[in-house]
């Protein structure tokens, strides 16, 4: 260690930035109101949800902008299907991703509707199958991958087996990017489906064409199954971080927002209530869950609150690896949050934006707040 280092004190909190700048957001509102009306030029009876609206929020700007993924006409070519498809992937992947989260959720009688989960192309899909959909199968002959028990036990011992948050004992280990996500080769191929569009909201390479890496490879199961994908979290922590309500970019709380998931949104009538709620939120600092039972005491002896700094050490080559997964696990609660299903991920629409009973279920959860 270089002796100048040993004196180096360690910030344990870091004001949180604003989510979103009020230009940007001027921006995107301009972007979705182009794409809501570019679509509807095929598709006349198209309304945006509100997971279509979380996801342009959330995905660089770049992708909006003239010729990007999202953009209404891409290199002067007509774009309606693929961009009215995207939309229902990005929230496809979500809720794929927070569905595997939590283990416990495929025996939640909640996320019925949700498992199992269909293996098909991305929903929406129109036209024929091109070869970078055939090109992401996972290699039949893999075998399934078992969850790595020494991986955790790695992740205990870096973390002295004390909840690297508030230092209390007996913590379970959080993975960022769940272990049933790529474990099977049936998985990987729905992780593979929807990880193009998932990759425009988190901005980590979840590709699984062209640029092999350890979330979702298709010659290889179960590459994130590492000690640089977990944490030792305490127990009250743990159901808040797999559920929505919180993430680690310096453990940013979620705005707790009205639920609108499933909801038709109105760019003229919903947009500014929805930015009204996200300043609420910001002017308080991100307030905790209101689903502690007490607010959680850091290692600083401070009460937890949005923008705590931890701190981990992870060999070099693997902080790229960290950071990819810290992003995908903080868009998707992001996302959650935006959506007003913070604490019940269950409720975004995912592949079931069709169907009528899952509808129902939306609608009382929704008039249950009212």
């Amino acid at each position: 260690m270089n002796p100048s280092s040993q004196h180096i004190v360690r910030a344990h909190f870091i004001e949180p930035a604003p989510l979103f700048s009020f230009t940007d957001l001027e921006s995107r509102r301009t972007y979705a109101q182009q794409i809501e009306t570019y679509i509807q030029t095929l598709f006349d009876d198209f309304r945006p949800r509100t997971e279509h609206i979380a996801a342009i929020l959330l995905v660089n700007i770049r992708n909006l902008a003239p010729n990007g993924n999202l953009a209404p006409i891409k290199w002067g070519f007509d774009n309606h299907r693929t961009l009215k498809g995207t939309l229902n992937c990005i929230d496809a992947f979500t809720k794929h991703y927070v569905l595997h989260l939590n283990p416990n959720n495929s025996n939640d009688s909640a996320w019925a509707h949700a498992v199992p989960e269909t293996l098909d192309l991305r929903p929406d899909h129109s036209g024929d199958i091109d070869d970078d959909y055939l090109d992401a199968l996972t290699d039949p002959d893999l075998r399934d991958y078992p969850e790595d028990i020494d991986e955790e036990d790695k992740c205990r011992k870096r973390d002295g087996d004390v909840c690297v948050v508030t230092g209390k004992a007996n913590p379970k280990i959080f993975w960022f990017s769940p272990s049933t996500l790529n474990n099977t080769v049936r998985n990987n191929d729905m992780t593979g489906n929807l990880a193009g569009p998932g990759g425009m909201i988190t901005g980590a390479p979840f590709l699984v064409i062209r640029m092999p890496n350890p979330f979702c490879n298709k010659r290889k199961l179960g590459g994130s199954h590492k000690a640089w994908n977990m944490l030792c979290v305490d127990p009250a922590l743990y159901k808040p971080l797999t559920s929505g309500l919180c993430a680690f970019k310096h453990h940013e709380d979620m705005p707790r927002l009205k639920g609108r998931f499933g909801q038709t949104f109105d760019m003229e009538t919903d947009w500014q209530p929805l930015m009204d709620e996200l300043q609420a939120s910001q002017d308080k600092s991100y307030p905790p869950p209101s689903s502690f039972e007490k607010q959680p005491i850091t290692t600083s002896g401070e009460p937890l609150r949005s923008g705590h700094v931890t701190y981990v050490t992870v060999p070099e080559q693997d902080v790229r690896h960290l950071k990819s997964a810290v992003k995908v696990h903080w868009a998707c609660s992001m996302f959650t949050s935006l959506c007003g299903a913070s604490g019940r991920p269950y409720l975004l629409s995912g592949k079931e934006f069709g169907n009528d009973v899952f509808q129902w279920v939306q609608d009382q959860a929704r008039q249950e707040e009212e």
